[in-house]
């Protein structure tokens, strides 16, 4: 049985338009937590392979936190923005489980937006998790993935299948600076420090509320990108 080496993937990333790709053996990352979000969808899942596309600079630019009642503004673009980006990973992550699905390994792909567990806010496995152990990214204290081609202006999806794909270098693409202008700058007041030993600390539930009353937001990751792209200057 061959190994779909990392050349593989970078020829299906770019025949499928995709920004990033990476893949995590199950059996073989040292995370009990993806053994357990990945057996009840695939007990035979031998790899995870997770694709990217960029959220661009420009659109994300433009966000703000809330606006007047009616008012359009600028940042009322970015869910238009990623239902095109959800698209074509959609796309990509159909195509490649169709790939090895007729090589004879069974590969379920997982969309850009999964089914959710709304009493605890928990998709069906956490893509950004996967990137992390991938290497694509770290996760920083607003909770998103921060890759380090395009910070936290990422959206992902996922293929679960029993296709041995060589694992992505673990080392990561980036990360977090801990310089808080995420927490300073949530309007629904859900971020704090995190404690020692986690990644981020987020009350998902005051999150979803601000989201629910109509208001577009995702300014932390406005401002982590701002932050970042100062930080690359200096």
């Amino acid at each position: 049985m061959d190994v779909f080496d990392r050349s593989f993937l970078d020829r299906m990333k770019a025949g499928l338009d995709i920004d990033l790709a990476g893949a995590v053996a199950v059996g073989d990352t040292g995370s009990p937590e993806l053994k357990r979000r990945v057996s009840p969808l695939m007990p035979t899942a031998r790899s995870v392979v997770v694709f990217a596309k960029e959220i661009y600079q420009e659109v994300v630019g433009l966000l703000r936190p809330s606006s007047e009642a009616g008012q359009a503004h600028g940042g009322d673009l970015l869910p238009m923005h990623t239902e095109y980006l959800n698209g074509r990973l959609n796309r990509g992550v159909h195509e490649l489980a169709a790939y090895f699905r007729q090589l004879g390994y069974r590969s379920l792909p997982l969309p850009a937006i999964a089914p959710t567990d709304q009493r605890f806010l928990e998709g069906l496995l956490s893509y950004k998790h996967v990137a992390e152990l991938t290497g694509m990214g770290r996760i920083g204290w607003h909770s998103m993935l921060i890759t380090g081609q395009f910070g936290p202006r990422v959206r992902l999806a996922c293929v679960v299948t029993e296709a041995p794909v060589e694992p992505s270098p673990s080392s990561p693409g980036g990360s977090c600076t801990g310089c808080g202008a995420c927490i300073e700058s949530c309007p629904a007041k859900a971020l704090e420090v995190p404690g020692n030993g986690m990644a981020y600390s987020m009350n998902k539930f005051s999150c979803r509320t601000y989201r629910q009353a109509g208001l577009t937001c995702s300014v932390c990751m406005k401002v982590c990108d701002e932050a970042l792209t100062a930080g690359q200057r200096a």
